[in-house]
């Protein structure tokens, strides 16, 4: 195999300043910031292409908001599981109680419950 030649001069990071010894021809960033000058040159060209193409990309966005976006029924009571109350859920899927409080109440009972079945198998 042949070797690659590098450079023997070090350089000069052109982001922090300091002096460091690269590793090809064209570094121009230490190691310490190649992954910050890469984020900056990304989001330099991400604006640069947003300024051309602004209402495209608009109206990509608002089109995959409308995709997005599931009407919920305006009234979607659930009664609570260890009170009774009615109560509107936060989530469609999980809400079972209306409160913290209920759902501590729930979760004790649960482990009164198992504890019970472990001491009858026990």
């Amino acid at each position: 195999m042949y070797e690659v030649a590098r450079p023997k001069e070090p350089r000069i990071c052109h982001l922090c300043g300091e002096e460091y010894a690269p590793r090809t021809y064209n570094q121009k960033y230490c190691d310490k910031c190649r992954d910050t000058a890469r984020k900056k040159r990304n989001l330099k060209y991400a604006l640069k292409y947003y300024e051309e193409h602004r209402e495209e990309v608009l109206e990509k966005n608002r089109i995959r908001k409308r995709e997005q976006y599931v009407p919920r029924p305006e009234h979607d009571y659930r009664d609570c599981a260890v009170c009774g109350a009615p109560f509107v859920p936060y989530t469609i899927t999980t809400s079972l109680y209306c409160s913290d409080m209920c759902r501590r109440i729930a979760e004790n009972e649960h482990q009164r419950q198992r504890r019970a079945r472990r001491r009858a198998s026990a």
